[in-house]
């Protein structure tokens, strides 16, 4: 199983990235999909791209926080837990609906295939 969800986070931070809203680069920075088995974390994230913080915040710490943050909220059992920690994500998602019309939707769609959870 862990392989197999590895391999779709892989995909979908692939696949998402070209079309992910950039200005700064800390949104880019900002997100990312964590597996957690049993509170053990395995990160995906994208190449550092941010020159500048926005908001005196660096997406690519924000996201180190919600990734630790989630081995204490997802200890016990296997979560798929994708994160955008800039504050403003939700506000660009509305614009462009990246987050969950694009990214979530697309990592739940290929996990509920691969798993048969339909």
């Amino acid at each position: 199983m862990g392989e197999s969800l590895s391999a779709i986070a892989d995909y979908v931070m692939e696949m998402m990235e070209s079309q992910i809203p950039f200005d700064t680069g800390n949104l880019h920075d900002s997100t990312g999909i964590g597996i957690y088995v049993n509170g053990v974390l395995t990160a995906f994230r994208y190449q550092r791209a941010a020159n500048v913080n926005r908001d005196g915040k660096w997406g690519y710490m924000e996201l180190n926080r919600a990734f630790a943050a989630g081995a204490m909220q997802y200890s016990s059992g296997v979560w798929l837990v994708s994160f955008s920690t800039m504050p403003y994500a939700a506000k660009i998602d509305e614009l462009t609906e990246y987050f969950s019309e694009g990214f979530t939707d697309e990592l739940k769609d290929l996990v509920t295939n691969e798993f048969n959870l339909r």
